[in-house]
């Protein structure tokens, strides 16, 4: 059970890094079209 319960941290943990360069890309995205 520890083994899954790993296995879903690391990939929840892969998620949010996902989602981390995503909404950087998007910030990123939106500073470049305002300025």
């Amino acid at each position: 059970q520890s083994n899954s319960v790993y296995d879903l941290r690391a990939s929840s943990d892969r998620h949010s890094e996902v989602i981390k360069i995503l909404r950087t890309l998007i910030k990123g995205g939106h500073q470049v079209h305002e300025s």
